[in-house]
Parts: C-alpha cells; sequence; structure tokens
C-alpha cells in the first residue's frame, strides 16, 4: 500500500430511541459531520500520536514483537504495553486508546499473515468532543481499522472510478486539521471516497473489536455509523440502513455537564421496575415516534419539505418522553428553552442527564436567527457547532 494513508470517519447523533433501545424498541442513528481523521506515515519505528488526549508512544518494533511473543498471554502484554496494571478497573482514556491501538495493529497484521510488524507513525486528531454522546471513541476505533487494514493492504486503495458514491453524494472534502496537513507537508487533500461494501464490512468488523476492548459489550451502532455513514435502523441487534437518508443541517449543542450513561440507563430501569404501567407505554411511544421519523426523512428525501417541520414537532415530543425517563437535565431544559425562544427545536441526543442537544435547522432558518441563538448558548456557557448530520461514512483522502 502506497503510504502515507489519510482517513476520516464521521461521529453519531441518536435522532430518537434513547433508552428504549434497551428494552428492545427501535433506535434511529445517523452520522454526525464532526469527524476524526488518521495520518498513517511510514517510520522506522511504532509511533502513536493522540495529541488531543496528550499521548505520544513510540516503541522499537523488534522490541515489541518479542516482548509480545515472548510472554503467555500477547492481550495481557499489550495490556501492560498499554500502561494497563493487573486488577486495573477504570483505565485511563490514553491507556484505553493505546491498547486499541496496539490490538489492531497486531491482530491485523496476524490475520493478513505480514512476516514482521512494520514500523508506522500513526497521528490522530479528532473534531469530536470526548464523552459526549457522539461517537468518539467508535470513530476513533474505525479510523484506527480503516488505516490499518489499508496500510497492510488488507483493503485497497479505492478510487472516483470504482466507488459507487452514496446517497446523497458527498460535499466539499472536510477540513483536515492543520497538524495532519503539517505533517504532510501543506498537502490539503482534496479528493476523497470510501470503499465497497465488502471492504467496509470488514473495517467495521475491526473496529467493533476495538470498541469491545474499550466497553464491553457496546450494541454495534457507534461503529457501524462512523463505518457506513447515512442512517440506520436499530432494533434487537439487528441494523438495518436508512435507504434515503437526506442530508440535514443541525445545529448541536454541548452543555458541558458530565454525565454518565451507565446511570441514566440504571435510572431508567428503577422506574420501570416501579412504575411499568407507566413507563412501558412511554418507551412504546419513543418507538413509535422512530418510525415516524423514518418516514418523515424519506419524505424529506423525496423533496417534500412540509416534513421539517413534523420532525421538529417530534423533537419536542421525544424530549418531553425522554424527561418522563428521568433523563433529562436543567441544563437540557434551558437548551431547549433557548430553542423555543427562536423559534427552534431541540432535543438531548445519547444518554442525557446533560452532554449534548441537537437541533433541527429548516432551510428556511434565517441567518439572523441562527446568529442570535449562537449568542443565546454562548452567553449560557453552552458550545455548539453548526454541522450536518446523514453525512459520508469512512473515507480515504488524497
Amino acid at each position: 500500500m502506497e503510504l502515507p494513508v489519510l482517513v476520516s470517519t464521521p461521529g453519531k447523533a441518536i435522532l430518537h430511541g434513547e433508552h428504549a433501545v434497551v428494552y428492545g424498541k427501535a433506535a434511529l442513528a445517523t452520522s454526525l459531520d464532526l469527524r476524526c481523521f488518521l495520518l498513517l506515515r511510514s517510520s522506522s519505528e511504532l509511533v502513536l500520536e493522540l495529541p488531543d488526549i496528550r499521548v505520544r508512544k513510540s516503541w522499537d518494533v523488534q522490541e515489541l514483537t518479542t516482548i509480545v511473543e515472548d510472554e503467555g498471554s500477547s492481550l495481557e502484554a499489550l495490556k501492560r504495553l498499554s500502561g494497563i496494571l493487573p486488577g486495573t478497573e477504570h483505565p485511563s482514556a490514553q491507556s484505553l486508546a493505546t491498547y486499541a491501538f496496539l490490538y489492531l495493529l497486531f491482530g491485523i497484521c496476524k490475520e493478513e499473515r505480514w512476516g514482521s510488524l512494520p514500523g508506522f507513525h500513526v497521528t490522530i486528531k479528532s473534531d469530536l468532543p470526548f464523552g459526549a454522546g457522539l461517537g468518539s471513541s467508535a470513530a476513533y476505533s474505525v479510523c484506527l481499522a480503516a488505516g490499518l487494514l489499508c496500510a497492510t493492504g488488507a483493503i485497497s486503495r479505492p478510487s472516483t472510478s470504482d466507488v459507487k458514491p452514496p446517497h446523497p453524494p458527498p460535499l466539499d472534502p472536510p477540513d483536515i486539521p492543520e497538524l495532519l496537513t503539517s505533517q504532510l507537508g501543506g498537502h490539503a487533500c482534496p479528493h476523497w471516497s470510501s470503499w465497497g461494501h465488502h471492504d467496509l464490512e470488514l473495517i467495521n468488523k475491526w473496529g467493533y473489536e476495538a470498541e469491545k476492548l474499550m466497553h464491553g459489550m457496546p450494541s454495534g451502532i457507534d461503529n457501524s455509523i462512523s463505518t457506513f455513514g447515512g442512517a440506520i435502523h436499530f432494533k434487537s441487534g439487528i441494523v438495518s440502513p436508512l435507504l434515503r437518508m437526506p442530508r440535514l443541517r443541525i445545529l448541536l449543542v454541548n452543555t458541558k455537564v458530565p454525565r454518565s450513561t451507565k446511570k441514566m440507563v440504571e435510572g431508567v430501569r428503577r422506574r420501570h421496575d416501579k412504575f411499568p404501567e407507566v413507563i412501558g407505554p412511554v418507551l412504546d411511544s419513543v418507538e413509535a415516534l422512530v418510525e415516524r421519523a423514518q418516514k418523515e426523512l424519506e419524505n424529506i428525501a423525496g423533496g417534500t419539505r412540509s416534513a421539517y417541520s413534523t420532525l421538529e414537532e417530534m423533537f419536542l415530543i421525544n424530549q418531553h418522553l425522554l424527561n418522563a425517563l428521568g433523563v433529562g437535565h436543567h441544563s437540557l431544559d434551558q437548551v431547549l428553552a433557548i430553542a423555543l425562544q427562536h423559534g427552534l427545536a431541540a432535543k438531548l441526543t445519547g444518554g442525557g442527564g446533560g452532554g449534548c442537544a441537537i437541533i433541527l435547522l429548516h432551510p428556511d432558518v434565517a441567518g439572523e436567527t441562527l446568529i442570535a441563538v449562537k449568542r443565546s448558548f454562548e452567553s449560557a456557557g453552552f458550545d455548539w457547532w453548526e454541522t450536518q448530520i446523514g453525512t459520508q461514512g469512512v473515507s480515504l483522502h488524497w
């Protein structure tokens, strides 16, 4: 494979179905055009550089290979090399990211029967905030998988002539982080495309393996979105891509309130067990919103502009249902109130209890309205991004 390799992957947002999916209900997830970028270059040693979380690791290739081969358990050796000591219950994000990198590198090289471990310099830079429920770890995992599979020759470099463009086709290439373009000698990499379905399945498989290292038994939604892009309908482990997912503008708002998805899930469980006759119908209603939203998205893709207003109304309904489940927060109420003051609709995305909210931007929303609402969020101490959903999945840039 010709080096360097530059790939990117999107984050994810849940449109509808948070928490209800835990009870076998459907969820609707979509790609978020805040991206994670990986640059892989040739090197005499193995280097991992993650400036977002202040990681820079380097290993002598031969010494690293010898350590892993000489120890009885290669997984335990990789954990130790990553800084995860025996008995550690909650490894740091830095250690987990390093462990995922080493695991994928050794696993892919072994499966592809490489004679010796190659030397690589891997730099990863992300637009995604960490721990905000936006799929940052899955974007990282899929980026690693795609870059390493491409560099080892397990998947070939796609070209614009042999790759069918996604629906809808990609817009202009995303802005490559300045750190990576400087490492490329200032090259802007204006071209980008993705792989065929078989190669994407392989990327998704390895991305999911890395996700399991970091999260135990994840649902598979996040890595599937980062790989395939667009949107998916997910229910009881069955992933179905939406064939007609429009690209939609959104305002993503980060309340910066720390949240624990685990605690939120446990809280919903307690409420469900205490009031099953109440919470059961709430979960059914959330699933009904998922099915209706899929139809409205298809209507928008078909040119029905009135469907935007329906989607906005459904955002508000879903937020009230999520509050009934006990996963709201006063910061999210504040986001909703600010949005409503400017004629916009918001809902939380992800686990709730803080974290992020999304606001659907109608094509006719006035520029003055956007400026005003952004200023209001800044005054409240919130971060925001104007971005898109339903965008391209994992991509190669050149």
